[in-house]
């Protein structure tokens, strides 16, 4: 449904970036106040090349992947 033009049109296919966005801007605000954090996300958000754990790596933070 995602990629069809009327969800174009409407920002709908925008969506799962916006989804990344938002959760990753949680992360960092929960860990600016807690030295810990846990989350739980499907497998296949977590690992890989850009996935989860890669990218919070990037940014700096010590990720003890599965």
């Amino acid at each position: 449904m995602t990629g069809s033009e009327l969800a174009r049109r409407l920002g709908m296919d925008e969506l799962p970036q916006r989804a990344r966005q938002a959760w990753l801007a949680n992360v960092e605000a929960a860990l600016a106040e807690h030295q810990v954090g846990f989350a739980v996300l499907p497998m296949h958000q977590l690992l890989g090349d850009g996935e989860m754990l890669e990218t919070l790596a990037a940014r700096g933070y010590v990720v003890d992947a599965p």
